[in-house]
């Protein structure tokens, strides 16, 4: 994750160079816009007991140093439903959300399918008068966009599960490195593949070199 925000934000520096006509090679200092990385959690494993936690990019480097030349810190707050709750008094509409996803795993934790599931957790934020406007005016988006998320990732589980229990290992890696080819963190991938996060950090790790 922090190797991704990375590589985007040196994208936004050189959009904002090239829009201000910066000069790289100027001898004056160059001023830039502070950056601040952060990522909104809500996977159901990692993080489950914790509010938020450091990613660093060193902690991808080969070879650790004291103090690297080369740093990213990326802020990775929990906004499952029930965390950072002072943070949520402040956001309402992060908190609207977070109690929309919380209703459709309850939902979903009842035995209802998914599609029901999102239904009824849409008629409950509506009830309540949580995100009232998307979940009205974009309701049939909101479930397809949804149904899709759930579903993509249930395939790619499957698949991959499927790759191991038949003794195809390479077919299972390959599922893993689809996930590498969307943009999935290791963590990310790990969560949906139900596999050892180091395993999956070592496979990033090679293709990485590829």
């Amino acid at each position: 994750m922090p190797l991704r925000d990375c590589l985007y934000m040196f994208q936004l520096y050189q959009n904002y160079i090239d829009r201000q006509e910066l000069d790289l090679y100027s001898s004056a200092l160059l001023k830039i816009p502070t950056p601040r990385l952060v990522v909104f959690f809500n996977g159901q494993d990692k993080m489950k007991n914790e509010e938020e936690r450091i990613l660093r990019l060193s902690d991808a480097f080969e070879k650790p140093e004291p103090e690297p030349s080369l740093e990213c810190r990326v802020r990775v707050i929990n906004i499952n439903f029930g965390k950072n709750c002072r943070m949520m008094e402040k956001c309402p509409k992060l908190y609207e959300y977070a109690y929309f996803v919380g209703k459709i795993r309850e939902n979903q934790a009842l035995g209802k399918t998914l599609e029901g599931a999102i239904g009824e957790a849409i008629e409950d934020c509506l009830a309540q008068g949580y995100l009232t406007e998307l979940l009205t005016d974009y309701r049939r988006e909101v479930i397809g966009i949804l149904l899709y998320e759930y579903d993509e990732k249930k395939h790619l589980k499957n698949t991959y599960e499927e790759g191991v229990a038949e003794g195809d290992r390479k077919r299972g890696i390959r599922t893993a490195r689809n996930l590498y080819r969307k943009g999935y963190s290791p963590q990310e991938a790990a969560d949906i593949l139900e596999e050892d996060e180091k395993t999956v950090a070592a496979w990033y790790k090679k293709w990485s070199k590829m």
